[in-house]
């Protein structure tokens, strides 16, 4: 018997696993009604916290109540391909025949280091309701491009 076991966990609380994170997360239930009440309504939104607070997790259990309507990206790194990420909820017919998806959820973790050219594709995506709803998160909408 390990000793989380001995004091009750079924798992070891201070795992590092991101998966163990999202199963396991406390106090992120207000905040992701919250959350999927905006989404519900096509909002587009800005999760702020400091680095550690729990927006990635909020995000991932976001898209696990969501199911295969969300697209879940990180631009951490500025390069994100939006193109690909509505082609990913695009229907084999639906490229056939040239249409576009709809009302995609799509979440962006670090969106502080979102290009300029990745932040007005964006807009145009969410314009014309390729996105149906946009969660950015980040530790300051200050230091978005």
């Amino acid at each position: 018997m390990s000793w989380f076991e001995e004091l009750g966990f079924e798992e070891n609380p201070f795992d590092l696993d991101p998966e163990f994170s999202v199963r396991s997360s406390v106090g992120l239930e207000k905040p992701l009604d919250e959350l999927v009440y905006y989404v519900n309504s096509g909002s587009m939104i800005f999760v702020e916290g400091p680095v550690g607070s729990g927006k990635s997790v909020l995000l991932r259990k976001l898209a696990d109540k969501l199911g295969g309507k969300a697209v879940w990206v990180d631009a951490s790194h500025g390069n994100v391909d939006l193109r690909a990420a509505v082609r990913s909820k695009t229907s084999f017919l639906d490229r056939i025949f040239g249409r576009s998806p709809k009302n995609i959820m799509l979440m962006i973790d670090n969106a502080a280091s979102l290009s300029a050219p990745a932040q007005d594709l964006l807009k145009y995506y969410y314009d014309n309701n390729h996105f149906g709803a946009v969660v950015l998160a980040g530790s300051s909408l200050k230091s978005a491009g």
